[in-house]
């Protein structure tokens, strides 16, 4: 019985975690899902789709190189929130402080990107076919297509919220606290540059010549937080006084996590696996560990 009640407490333990793991994974999970349908259905649409999606994140890891190397991976605007950890697409074992940079957000580019390509697809954005008439045409919305358009940008926004201190049961989890991934403006850049890059992306697809004006919208907007990003690095962060009261023990991460609790740093794994007074070798706790409050 003992044994029984121990396995329906880790069964509801992973069950609390599934809307966070899906959060974290689908962005990446919809890379497989497009490229297996353009595969098994022989579909030229979804081949581009799969292009697209991978040529999306590749420009944001490049976004964040080239923001890494100009500014350094200290930034302010560039660096996660303090106490982030296991950012990944799926969960560590082992979770570590994660090292890589925040801006932009991967998970608000591609989720933006993909209902943005969607929503053009839903209602056929276009430019005008009489270059006199300036404007967008736009198919008319029928009853139809407006629980799809909801569904997938409900999706997208909460993948969105899902990285950010707004998370909530979404948001990534370890040993059963919610760890902030990224600043709300590194979500939205990641957003701003989706969109565009979405449109552009459609367009393409439609043969219209302007299709490279989002391309350059999104390199304008990286362009401008890269300087934004240089200017607020020069100007010093206000200092905040900590009460006396406050001990180093309670020091908490902003999501809300004590440094260390569930993760630790490379230079520390390093420091435990040579003591011998360790207890583990590896010093991490697995991420479904629950800890007393």
């Amino acid at each position: 019985m003992a044994a029984f009640h121990s396995a329906a407490q880790q069964e509801l333990s992973d069950l609390r975690l599934l809307p966070s793991n899906v959060m974290r994974t689908l962005p990446y999970t919809t890379y497989i899902a497009v490229g297996s349908y353009a595969v098994l259905c022989w579909s030229r649409e979804a081949a581009l789709l799969e292009v697209c999606l991978l040529t999306n994140e590749i420009l944001n890891a490049v976004f964040k190189k080239l923001s890494t190397l100009l500014l350094g991976k200290e930034a302010r605007w560039l660096r996660r929130p303090r106490g982030a950890a296991d950012s990944g697409i799926y969960p560590q074992h082992f979770p570590k402080l994660s090292t890589s940079s925040g801006m932009p957000s991967g998970h608000a580019q591609t989720s933006t990107l993909f209902a943005t390509i969607f929503t053009c697809y839903v209602l056929d954005l276009q430019p005008q076919a009489d270059p006199d008439l300036p404007g967008m045409k736009v198919a008319p919305l029928e009853a139809r297509n407006i629980v799809p358009l909801v569904y997938v940008w409900l999706v997208a926004i909460c993948v969105m919220l899902s990285r950010t201190r707004f998370g909530g049961p979404l948001a990534v989890n370890i040993g059963g606290r919610a760890i902030v991934q990224h600043s709300l403006l590194q979500i939205f850049v990641g957003a701003s540059i989706g969109f565009p890059l979405g449109v552009a992306a459609f367009w393409l697809y439609l043969g219209q010549r302007g299709w490279w004006l989002g391309v350059v919208l999104a390199l304008v907007v990286m362009s401008l937080v890269t300087v934004l990003a240089s200017i607020a690095q020069r100007i010093p962060p206000p200092k905040v006084e900590r009460k006396d009261s406050e001990s180093a023990d309670n020091d908490t991460t902003g999501s809300g996590t004590p440094e260390g609790t569930c993760f630790e740093t490379n230079e520390a794994r390093g420091s435990a696996e040579h003591s011998p007074s360790s207890a583990e070798p590896n010093g991490y706790e697995p991420i479904g560990a629950q800890h007393s409050p």
